[in-house]
């Protein structure tokens, strides 16, 4: 919650994010509350690369693939905007803004690939320090 956000009883998690296009921009080093939603954590690294917040995005468990949309372990915003009376196609996936980080990352070294913008298609890889 963030009053315990707030109060310092979250740890901070330090995260490694990496283009997968390495030409667009450079990794960053960033750290975050252990927590927050992944909606949070998907706005800092939006800011981060200095991009408007203003699409919908996912976390997939299937780094190596194209075919990630498929992965086992996915969230996606789409999940929340059903939830919240939106009338789109259900993709399976869970919520971003209930799933705090620290239930998806749960080991040094764990990896998930974050899609922004399913039009533009930013991608980044995202692994846990």
């Amino acid at each position: 919650t963030l009053t315990d956000i707030l109060s310092g009883k979250n740890k901070n998690m330090k995260f490694k994010v990496i283009p997968k296009d390495q030409r667009r921009k450079k990794e960053k080093t960033i750290s975050v509350p252990d927590g927050i939603s992944l909606y949070d954590l998907a706005e800092k690294i939006v800011g981060e690369y200095r991009i408007d917040f203003g699409h919908c995005f996912g976390f997939f468990g299937d780094v190596k693939s194209d075919f990630y949309l498929r992965s086992k372990e996915k969230y996606e915003l789409f999940t929340d905007l059903i939830e919240e009376g939106d009338d789109l196609e259900p993709t399976g996936a869970l919520s971003v803004k209930r799933t705090q980080v620290k239930d998806v990352w749960k080991n040094t070294g764990d990896k998930m690939l974050f899609l922004f913008d399913y039009g533009d298609c930013l991608e980044w890889i995202v692994e846990s320090l």
